[in-house]
C-alpha cells in the first residue's frame, strides 16, 4: 500500500508539473517506479495473496483477522493495487528497457528487501508475516522464494508486453522495424 501511495503520489507530482511548467522532473522516477515496482510488485501481491488465499486463507489471512480488518481494508490492500496500476499502464505509456536484465533488476532488488524484512521480524519478533511460511520446510520455503521471485520477474515482462500492446506505436520491437 506504501508503494502505491508513493508511486501515485509521483504520478501526480509529475502531473502537476507537466501542466505548470511542461516539463517534469518526475518523469524518470514515476517511469522508473512504475515498470520496476508498482506494477510487477502491486500485480504479485494481488495474484499471490488471492491465489494462496483461495486454497487455504488460514495461510495469509487468517478468519481470526476478520474481526479486526474488515473485507473491504482487505481489499485496499490486495486487489486495489493492481487495478490502479492495471488501468495506470492502459492511460499512460512507459519506457521499458531493451534489456529486460537491467529492467528487472530493481524488482529483484525490492522483492529482497521485502524478504529481509520478513526474516528481521522472524528472527526479532518470533514470528512469519505470513503463516504459510510456519507450514513449510526450510527447503519448502527457499523453492517458494525462489519461485516467487520468478513469479515478480514475469510480472515485470508481463508489465512490458501490456506496455507494448496497449501503446503499439511506441514499442521496441517497432521503433527497430523502423531503423531497418
Amino acid at each position: 500500500m506504501i508503494l502505491q501511495l508513493v508511486f501515485f503520489t509521483v504520478c501526480l507530482l509529475d502531473s502537476l508539473q507537466e501542466i505548470v511548467n511542461k516539463k517534469s522532473y518526475f518523469k524518470r522516477l514515476r517511469n522508473f517506479m512504475f515498470k520496476s515496482l508498482a506494477f510487477p510488485i502491486g500485480t504479485f501481491v494481488f495474484f499471490s495473496f488471492w491465489l494462496i488465499y483461495a486454497i487455504d486463507r488460514e495461510l495469509v489471512f487468517p478468519t481470526r483477522f476478520d474481526a479486526i480488518i474488515p473485507s473491504w481494508h482487505n481489499h485496499i490492500m490486495h486487489t486495489l493495487p493492481v487495478i490502479g496500476t492495471w488501468i495506470e499502464c492502459y492511460l499512460n505509456e512507459y519506457k521499458y528497457e531493451k534489456s529486460a536484465f537491467f529492467g528487472v533488476v530493481p524488482t529483484f532488488l525490492a522483492a529482497f528487501a521485502y524478504l529481509i524484512w520478513m526474516l528481521i521480524v522472524r528472527k526479532f519478533g518470533g514470528i512469519w508475516v505470513y503463516p504459510l511460511m510456519n507450514v513449510l520446510t526450510n527447503f519448502q520455503k527457499f523453492f517458494v522464494i525462489l519461485i516467487f521471485f520468478a513469479i515478480v520477474g514475469g510480472f515485470y515482462r508481463l508489465g512490458q508486453f501490456l506496455n507494448e500492446y496497449f501503446w503499439p506505436k511506441h514499442s521496441i520491437k517497432n521503433t527497430k522495424s523502423k531503423k531497418n
